[in-house]
């Protein structure tokens, strides 16, 4: 994926989401204290309504809903990985994994040239095969191309 030249984030993301055979991933813009969605790609398996209900949850995340991994990514300043199974599956991250069928999410924040946070991409991942380090790794990686977009 790093030699790969994307003309837009949903380009992007198609791809990951491909690659990985995700349920989902997004792309959110940092606007002062709230993460604002620019793109989400559902994979193939998951419900549109599902799929439209996660977009519109997540459209506008005020940066203080830390059960959310795309705001602790974006606040930590470092990827973070949530299990569902380690979550309250009534709230946040723990929820809409559940909701989107994925076992884990890593959430990865976008960095200016100057190290701040100008914005999140996440994934939803299944599968016991998907080291955890590859695909964050995948996922920096992407973040870093997404700059562009924000």
């Amino acid at each position: 994926m790093s030699d790969i030249v994307f003309r837009t984030p949903r380009e992007a993301l198609e791809r990951l989401v491909s690659d990985l055979e995700s349920p989902g991933a997004g792309f959110w813009r940092l606007a002062d204290d709230r993460l604002e969605l620019v793109e989400f790609v559902a994979g193939g398996s998951l419900p549109e309504e599902t799929a439209t209900s996660f977009a519109a949850a997540t459209r506008s995340v005020p940066l203080d809903r830390i059960s959310l991994a795309i705001v602790r990514a974006a606040v930590e300043l470092k990827s973070i990985v949530s299990y569902a199974r380690d979550l309250d599956p009534e709230v946040g991250s723990g929820y809409w994994l559940r909701r989107l069928g994925a076992e884990r999410s890593i959430a990865a924040p976008i960095l200016n040239l100057q190290g701040r946070p100008i914005g999140v991409v996440s994934i939803g991942v299944n599968g016991s095969n998907r080291n955890d380090e590859v695909v964050s790794e995948l996922v920096r990686t992407l973040a870093s191309r997404l700059v562009a977009f924000v």
